[in-house]
């Protein structure tokens, strides 16, 4: 696992970690449960949740539905990046109780992948997409980053026009921003490459 070079949130990529950080999860949700009140929607995400096994991701619905007032048939979301997910575990996540996916995309552009230092490929995201459908998600939302040093609007528009065709349920276009202490922050404090301009060129 790596972090992007554009993230600043607190994150930890050694995968040893994980059987501890489940057990404090689910005495977290356990403790959490009474005030949690009514609970209508389950998010997992915040970070890379589909690096967890489907034993893993299990225990946690379990334990939400066994500790939760979970009412009626709750839209249940697992945020999955490109490069972590077999069509395989697609269907075994289809199948444990997941039924909305937020796919984190960020671009289907290889150069724009490698310069914010994604694990995944264009050809990769697609194949998820595609692989996620045949899996029954329909209910499948995409994340999206523009405004990368030199992108022009006709080429995001045309991204964004490539992406449509996917047809999600629901698209999150964000703003590559520039975190301090973040690589990318000290790549462009070194000069090694243009501070990302928040309009996007016309040309």
């Amino acid at each position: 696992m790596q972090k992007c070079d554009y993230c600043d949130f607190y994150s930890i990529a050694d995968l040893s970690l994980i059987p501890a950080y489940m057990d404090a999860l689910v005495v977290e949700i356990e403790k959490s449960a009474r005030a949690a009140g009514d609970v209508q929607t389950v998010y997992i995400g915040g970070g890379t949740p589909s690096v967890l096994s489907i034993d893993q991701v299990e225990t946690i619905l379990d334990c939400i539905f066994g500790s939760c007032n979970v009412s009626g048939q709750p839209e249940v979301t697992l945020e999955v990046n490109p490069g972590t997910v077999s069509a395989d575990k697609l269907n075994r996540l289809s199948r444990a109780g997941i039924n909305r996916l937020s796919l984190g995309v960020q671009s289907l552009n290889d150069d724009k992948l490698n310069y914010l230092n994604r694990i995944h490929n264009g050809s990769q995201a697609i194949d998820m997409i595609a692989n996620a459908r045949h899996a029954g998600f329909d209910n499948i939302s995409l994340d999206f980053i523009y405004g990368l040093p030199g992108e022009s609007a006709q080429s995001w528009i045309r991204e964004l026009e490539q992406v449509v065709a996917f047809k999600p349920r629901h698209l999150s276009c964000y703003l590559l921003t520039v975190e301090p202490g973040t690589p990318l922050a000290s790549r462009i404090d070194k000069s090694f490459e243009p501070m990302p301009d928040s309009r996007i060129q016309s040309g």
